[in-house]
């Protein structure tokens, strides 16, 4: 099995989000370029709604210093060198999903994309698209390097839990992006909203209790 090193990180929804560090919010919209040189990975600190990130002997790159100048970096000087595979997994499928997931991705061979969707139903993260750039696309291959991978659900929902990059061949990867400016962010699978509704009927059923007209209770003229 392959060994992995698993960072977590945290994007908070705007009303809980502090001051932007590493990462760029627009909206519902969380972008990681990994330039913060005082965090792991460049990613920001843990105030919200929890997902992870893990790869296969990942390390921040400078172009020219960490790894060859024909990877540059997408936005600002620092991006992230993969061995072989990065993942984005939600780290509670059941409540936290998110509407597109994408980055822009450098490799000396094909890079390959897949998005997956949790089925609450089996437990299982089903397949739901593949994508992947044509062949070696550094600066010198003759395709455009920092080619975005990025997949959109085409309903507007939050349906995606996870996110695969991985390639024959190291690559680098840039400006990891999360979500869509408009949202949505985590929507509550059919368990949890059911919670949801009963505690909103016990609620109810309290208030009615407590406010019952005095005719209600029988009284003496």
């Amino acid at each position: 099995m392959r060994s992995t090193r698993l960072i977590h990180a945290a994007f908070a929804v705007m009303a809980l989000a502090g001051p932007a560090t590493a990462q760029t919010v627009n909206g519902f919209q969380y972008i990681f370029g990994f330039d913060d040189p005082t965090e792991p990975f460049g990613l920001g600190p843990s105030t919200g709604i929890e997902t992870d990130f893990s790869c296969d002997s990942c390390k921040i790159a400078t172009p020219g210093v960490d790894y060859d100048a024909r990877f540059p970096a997408y936005s600002g000087t620092r991006l992230l060198a993969v061995n072989s595979d990065f993942q984005i997994a939600t780290a509670d499928p059941d409540n936290i999903s998110w509407p597109a997931f994408g980055a822009f991705v450098t490799g000396s061979a094909v890079v390959t994309a897949r998005f997956y969707a949790y089925d609450p139903d089996t437990g299982l993260q089903d397949l739901v698209a593949t994508l992947q750039t044509s062949g070696a696309n550094y600066v010198g291959s003759g395709a455009s390097p920092d080619q975005y991978l990025g997949y959109t659900n085409p309903e507007p929902a939050a349906v995606l839990t996870l996110a695969d990059y991985s390639s024959t061949e190291p690559f680098t990867l840039d400006d990891v992006t999360l979500g869509l400016v408009d949202g949505p962010i985590g929507i509550p699978e059919p368990s949890t909203w059911a919670m949801l509704l009963m505690g909103f009927f016990g609620l109810g059923a309290a208030l009615r209790r407590r406010w019952r007209p005095a005719a209600d209770q029988g009284s003496c003229i």
